[in-house]
């Protein structure tokens, strides 16, 4: 299976989740953002820091179970491992956030299974993040490469106010969306890598369909 890191010219936000006219870069460069990473192979794949919304940092999971996880003598702060945290404190951020999501009955309720009417309502966490994820423009806006000056935080901040006015039975945090953004570009990076078999990244060729599949 080859794996690629994609720059942050990263896009899913058209129709098909990726424009058609755009091309996601594949970076030369192995190193993680883990300043004692001894990676060579640029293939090797790079997980989102969950630990705060505005960082961008990201590191190989055998840097992160190394450097944060065996360093520090703590378990990951998540069943997925999709995520990592680039520092003890966002460790700790990212740890508090999974403990809040503990404290009320609908902690178990999953995204695709909160919707108001119950499990089987389509208009659930999940279906309001992929719809406002694949309107064009909106993935660019979150990635900080917009004009309107807003911060990611701000942008999660605005989908869990979608998601509450839907009256989902779940609340969604700003950090929990973000948490779950990260999963979702990290499984549909991971399934197109698979399929493609090319080692070329996300290509604008990549529809609708592959995304749908990866965050299933």
């Amino acid at each position: 299976m080859n794996t690629a890191d994609i720059n942050e010219e990263e896009v899913l936000c058209s129709s098909n989740v990726i424009s058609q006219s755009q091309t996601a870069v594949v970076t030369n460069n192995a190193k993680c953002d883990c300043r004692s990473c001894r990676v060579c192979d640029a293939t090797t794949i790079k997980f989102n820091c969950a630990g705060d919304p505005e960082c961008t940092k990201m590191f190989h999971w055998d840097c992160y179970q190394e450097f944060i996880l065996s360093k520090n003598k703590v378990e990951h702060f998540a069943k997925s491992k999709d995520v990592i945290a680039c520092t003890k404190k966002h460790f700790l951020l990212a740890q508090k956030k999974g403990a809040l999501d503990m404290i009320d009955g609908t902690r178990n309720i999953p995204w695709h299974m909160d919707g108001k009417e119950g499990k089987n309502d389509s208009n659930n966490s999940m279906s309001i993040l992929i719809d406002w994820l694949t309107t064009p423009g909106n993935f660019n806006c979150y990635k900080g490469d917009n004009k309107t000056g807003k911060t990611k935080r701000k942008v999660c901040e605005e989908i869990a106010k979608k998601i509450s006015l839907a009256q989902c039975k779940k609340e969604r945090t700003a950090n929990a969306i973000n948490l779950k953004i990260s999963e979702i570009i990290n499984k549909y990076r991971k399934t197109s890598d698979c399929a493609n078999q090319t080692g070329q990244g996300v290509l604008a060729t990549d529809g609708a369909a592959t995304f749908d599949e990866a965050v299933s």
